[in-house]
């Protein structure tokens, strides 16, 4: 959603856009629908046989994944050989948003996401994430010296800005995630041709990180459910094994980027710890109740304080029981801070694909 978000805006600057279909090794294995060899064999078995049993649906879900590019122009798959034996002639290549910068997801510093790779063109990267700016793998000498070399930095998260322009002795502005830089008009036409049921009422629950969050974020969910007599519908992550909802569950597995958008516009409730989650309910302006992980709570934190949101954060069940009754402030995107980071976005990226710029320095 990301990518493609930030494929349409830029198209619609008047910019010539392609992706760059790079595909890490480590996010490939994540996302394989069997799981890869690994030296916990009990896991590795209840996997496999998790696998076996929805591989229906986990095929759908890929196909739908591959889909939501085919109107869009890209390159073949790249793996990070095809990258390095390329030489692109772009006038600039940007990588982001997300977490690409993340050594835990990307097992390592990912110098293909680093742009540590020949070719003639200018380096940017927009709305970078880190995860956790305190992972010992940012001492590397080498994170500043691939960072170093960038033309144009911005961060989605503040932490990660003031982290890496402190290294860098340098200012590196905050921006928003590319999803937030489309209407909800724009998402419309996007998710248009969806044809996927759903019962008329309903709440939408999904969580990425397993742990004591993701444990409160089933607590709150089937407490609404039984306070409004509604059924729960939960996405399903590939390897979550285990739910433990008491109520009523409709688990989804067969979902791709488009019909996750469809199933936010058309829930009652959503509950969630994850950042697409909040930023896609916030859009189309749903009831709305996070629950900030454990791990990498950042990214979430940084969305809820960019649209003030602290009203629609809990703790733990009691916490929700306890504030959830009060009267919430509506999801407001006319907050001066959220319009100042909003048009920094803006220029940002006019700026950096104006062809003027393309031989000035780096940009703060």
């Amino acid at each position: 959603m990301q990518c493609r978000a930030l494929y349409t805006y830029l198209s619609e600057l008047g910019n010539e856009v392609e992706i760059v279909d790079y595909r890490n090794e480590a996010i490939e294995n994540a996302y394989r629908i069997f799981p890869k060899f690994r030296k916990n064999l009990l896991l590795l078995g209840l996997q496999f046989i998790n696998s076996m049993v929805h591989y229906k649906e986990l095929l759908g879900k890929r196909n739908k994944f591959l889909a939501f590019f085919n109107d869009l122009k890209r390159t073949i798959p790249m793996s990070d050989r095809d990258i390095c034996e390329t030489s692109f002639d772009y006038d600039i290549v940007i990588v982001g948003s997300d977490q690409v910068w993340n050594p835990v997801i990307t097992k390592g510093l990912d110098t293909v996401y680093f742009l540590n790779f020949e070719g003639n063109f200018r380096r940017a990267g927009y709305a970078i994430s880190l995860g956790d700016i305190n992972y010992p793998q940012f001492s590397d000498h080498r994170f500043y010296k691939y960072a170093n070399r960038f033309d144009f930095l911005s961060f989605r998260e503040p932490d990660a800005a003031k982290f890496v322009g402190g290294k860098l002795n340098h200012e590196f502005p905050q921006t928003v995630d590319p999803t937030l830089l489309l209407t909800r008009e724009q998402w419309e036409h996007i998710i248009s041709d969806i044809v996927f049921p759903v019962p008329q009422k309903y709440i939408f629950v999904y969580y990425v990180v397993e742990g004591q969050s993701s444990e409160e974020i089933i607590r709150i969910s089937d407490y609404l459910s039984m306070q409004h007599n509604m059924q729960i519908l939960y996405l399903k992550m590939n390897r979550n094994l285990s739910v433990k909802f008491k109520r009523k569950v409709t688990t989804l597995i067969d979902v791709g980027p488009r019909e996750f958008v469809y199933l936010i516009k058309n829930a009652s409730f959503v509950v969630t710890s994850s950042f697409h989650g909040t930023a896609l309910s916030c859009i189309y302006q749903k009831d709305l109740s996070v629950v900030v992980p454990d791990e990498r709570g950042s990214r979430v934190q940084a969305v809820v304080d960019m649209l003030h949101l602290q009203d629609r954060v809990y703790s733990s069940l009691e916490d929700f029981c306890c504030r959830s009754g009060r009267e919430k402030k509506g999801i407001d995107f006319n907050t001066k801070e959220y319009q100042s980071i909003l048009g920094r976005s803006i220029k940002y990226l006019q700026d950096i694909t104006n062809s003027t710029m393309l031989n000035g320095g780096r940009t703060k």
